[in-house]
């Protein structure tokens, strides 16, 4: 197959990370001996009366298609563009602007590498297209450490401090530790809940020797003391529960008898609403980038390939101000900066998305499985 020929070739098959469709049901061998035999689409198609059965039909009704993406596969080189390349070569830049174009772009890498302030994004409506020409403010600083106040409950007086709290908190936001990414299968380490934004609650449970040692593992009470302790807060359905990416959350406790009840707010999928385009929704992305907040990030705790460590190994002490942040300041301020925004937008009912229906379903279904 010829390079030229490489637009057809994706005519057929096409290519899901680009959205080009191609021919349902046509692959990569059947197209390689398509183009070898006819050299190009509009070849395949002027000899369509040479196939037969299923595969005529295929082309046929893919006839659309084929010619669609081949277009959107090709590199256009005709376009009416003045171009004076001399002029794209680097040279003196206001590091200020540059930020603030790079921060709508989400040059994230670039930014830290010339080492660029960092810059606030400027706001828009749900739905809408930033503008490049109005770039916001920028704030001359690095993101601030997250700091936020952290009680461990490990004795049976903070147990029974922390229910007093729940008992009288309108809301929880809520999280799971757990020894891997698989709700099914992992194992529950520790639970992180927080009623106010300044002030997080880590309660270990099931926390090992620190590093995998054969030492003694931390303090911590009973899971089952712990279970029936937490369920009437974390089950009233007069007290909103908020999360981040609820559903795995909500397995997890599901499987410790815990069946958490009512899920008013998700910051993931709130930031889906109102950012679909965006690659950064976690909800340490999000206090990055809507807060200036730097929060821990799990790899510092864990480690990365074969010195990796499970969350149960790492010490009670590291981990606790990590799970208390994500549920404290971090989720109460990503809350209060994504919530108004999803109330403006009239076409999405935010009681429909959000408030457990279609989380409970989801939840439900890996169970099932």
């Amino acid at each position: 197959m010829l390079p030229e020929q490489f637009v057809d070739y994706k005519a057929f098959v096409g290519d899901t990370s680009d959205n080009i469709p191609g021919v349902r049901g046509i692959g990569d061998k059947t197209t390689v001996e398509l183009i070898k035999k006819y050299g190009s689409v509009d070849n395949v198609y002027a000899h369509l009366d040479e196939f037969k059965g299923s595969q005529r039909d295929k082309l046929e009704q893919g006839r659309e298609n084929a010619f669609l993406s081949r277009e959107l596969s090709r590199i256009m080189t005709d376009i009416p563009l003045d171009l004076d390349l001399d002029k794209c070569v680097a040279h003196d830049y206001d590091p200020v602007v540059v930020a603030k174009l790079f921060k709508i772009l989400e040059f994230r890498s670039l930014t830290t590498r010339l080492n660029l302030p960092q810059a606030e994004a400027p706001s828009r409506a749900p739905g809408q297209q930033m503008n490049l020409f109005d770039m916001g403010d920028v704030v001359p600083q690095k993101p601030v450490e997250h700091i936020v106040t952290t009680i461990v409950v490990d004795t049976p007086e903070a147990l029974a401090n922390l229910v007093k709290v729940l008992a009288s908190a309108p809301h929880i936001a809520f999280d799971t530790e757990t020894t891997g990414t698989e709700q099914m299968r992992a194992d529950l380490v520790g639970i992180s809940l927080a009623v106010e934004p300044s002030t997080g609650y880590y309660i270990p449970v099931g926390h090992v020797a620190p590093g995998g040692t054969a030492g003694e593992a931390p303090s911590q009470l009973p899971l089952d003391t712990i279970i029936k302790a937490l369920r009437p807060a974390l089950t009233d359905p007069r007290k909103d529960k908020w999360a981040h990416n609820a559903t795995f959350d909500l397995i997890m406790l599901r499987r410790y008898s815990i069946d958490v009840s009512p899920i008013t707010f998700d910051t993931m999928i709130a930031e889906w609403l109102l950012n679909p385009d965006s690659r950064r929704k976690g909800l340490k992305d999000q206090a990055e980038d809507r807060l200036n907040v730097h929060m821990t990030h799990i790899d510092e705790l864990i480690g990365k390939g074969k010195t990796q460590i499970t969350m149960a190994q790492v010490p009670v002490d590291r981990a606790a101000p990590y799970a208390a942040a994500d549920r404290g300041e971090a989720r109460h301020s990503v809350f209060s900066r994504t919530e108004p925004g999803i109330r403006r937008t009239p076409e999405r009912d935010p009681d429909r998305n959000l408030r457990g229906g279609r989380t409970a379903v989801q939840y439900r279904q890996p169970q099932a499985a």
